[in-house]
């Protein structure tokens, strides 16, 4: 799904900290403190600032694991290594201890410092679940991590914010001055910044370099979000994204249940032969035609494969029962999409009612998510008939499949489970290989490989 719909990104948090170190900046060319405990606690804001840049630096980098990694390679990413030398030199204050409470800090500076720094806390949270403590990847998108252009975007982000705090220190020094604070305690209380600056320009260069000026249309939200249930559009949205997560957890586990599998066919049947319906509604108007008309057939195509990868797998069972929470999420999406998009069904067929309009950025979604849940379901059976986890009954097999074993002659005869012969795989196989392939000629910017470890989405090079 369109991961950020409606949910706080990492791209707002990060654009509110600039936003809010900006209006800072701004703030102490024309405003004074009020008096020296004011100036005081807007200096241990200004800390509070710096320390939460160091963390989140420490955090976009990969925390210990991967700075530890960068400092130890002989060839690491230029933006990675000018990351790790920017991150070292706010170390001071990450260790920090204020002795003032910065939340007296109520003059504009030390209040929008103190925001940013909330902003970044916040990202650093988003982030790190992403990944569990041992730095293994917990949702489809947490591959962003990993990707250099993501993090040498983020550098700029980060770099940018420092380049501009570090240019704040005369005006904090002056204003801090001004407001009754002795000047040697002012010296001792702001930061020496020059090496932090210089190591921010190196940072913003190399990060530059590295994303070619440009910086990724990629955004995360928190990777296991909860379920919004106040309006049936967004809930259908969540509990899609929900299965897609699911998903994609599946080809981490080593054995699951071909229920599971079965589950997923079945929400893929309903949710496209809903959307197949309303968006024949788009392609019918002049304006629309040509894109509603292709997702349309899209979705069409779509439900027919997922429709035969039900009934083939409707016949296969595996020791591993299945999922009583999966199945209860397929049918509230089942549900939800009777809300959302109502359909009936006559004599001639199935219709839709109510307006596509409405809800087609989350049927075409819905599509994408289903490409990228096929190419998951597929890694997973791909892993279950390797490991012969998959049985079927024996009167599904062919005279030629028995003739050489009185044991599988037998089970023909009585229908006993048997372990399902490698060729009975194939036509599943390329069932899902139609589901989980784009056709020529549409740029979805989906991942449609099985590889379980790939970004979830080709994003564009864009994101502020």
């Amino acid at each position: 799904m369109t991961a950020t719909a409606g949910r706080t990104t990492y791209r707002e948090l990060t654009s509110l900290a600039a936003q809010q170190v900006a209006s800072a900046a701004t703030a102490l060319t024309s405003e004074r403190f009020a008096d020296a405990a004011s100036a005081r606690a807007n200096l241990e804001a200004y800390w509070r600032l710096l320390g939460a840049i160091h963390g989140h630096a420490w955090q976009l980098a990969g925390g210990n694991r991967r700075v530890e990694g960068i400092t130890a390679s002989i060839t690491p990413e230029p933006a990675d290594r000018a990351a790790v030398r920017f991150i070292d030199t706010l170390a001071r204050a990450a260790r920090h201890s204020p002795d003032w409470d910065p939340a007296t800090a109520t003059d504009d500076a030390g209040a929008s410092w103190l925001s940013a720094a909330r902003a970044l806390g916040t990202a650093n949270d988003l982030l790190a679940t992403h990944r569990d403590p041992h730095g293994r990847l917990r949702s489809p998108d947490a591959a962003l991590l990993e990707d250099p252009a993501f993090r040498a975007a983020g550098y700029a982000t980060l770099a940018d914010l420092a380049i501009t705090v570090a240019a704040a220190d005369r005006d904090l020094a002056l204003r801090s001055g001004q407001a009754g604070v002795p000047w040697r305690e002012v010296a001792r209380r702001l930061p020496d910044l020059e090496h932090m600056a210089s190591t921010a320009r190196d940072l913003a260069r190399e990060s530059t370099l590295a994303t070619g000026g440009r910086t990724l249309d990629a955004d995360l939200a928190t990777a296991r979000p909860g379920i919004r249930t106040g309006d049936p559009i967004i809930e259908l949205s969540d509990r899609i994204d929900r299965l897609r997560q699911n998903a994609w957890q599946l080809t981490h586990q080593s054995r699951v249940g071909v229920d599971c599998l079965t589950e997923y066919a079945a929400a893929a049947v309903i949710a496209h032969t809903h959307i197949a319906a309303h968006l024949a509604i788009d392609a019918a108007r002049p304006s629309e035609q040509l894109p509603a008309h292709s997702m349309a057939r899209r979705a069409r195509d779509a439900r027919s494969a997922w429709a035969q990868i039900h009934l083939e797998l409707r016949e296969l069972r595996t020791a591993t029962p299945g999922s009583a929470a999966l199945r209860r999420e397929v049918a509230a999406v089942r549900d939800l999409c009777q809300t959302v998009m109502p359909i009936h069904r006559d004599a001639t067929g199935v219709h839709a009612s109510g307006q596509a309009r409405e809800v087609r950025a989350l049927a075409h979604d819905t599509v994408r998510v289903f490409t990228q849940i096929a190419g998951w379901n597929a890694t997973v059976f791909s892993s279950l008939a390797a490991t012969d986890q998959i049985y079927t009954p024996g009167n599904r097999l062919t005279g030629e499949q028995v003739s050489d074993s009185p044991a599988l002659v037998q089970a023909k005869l009585d229908g006993s489970l048997v372990a399902a012969p490698v060729e009975q795989f194939q036509p599943l196989g390329s069932s899902y290989d139609l589901a989980r392939t784009v056709p020529d000629g549409e740029d979805w910017n989906v991942a449609t490989s099985a590889d379980p470890n790939q970004v979830a989405y080709r994003l564009p090079l864009r994101m502020a």
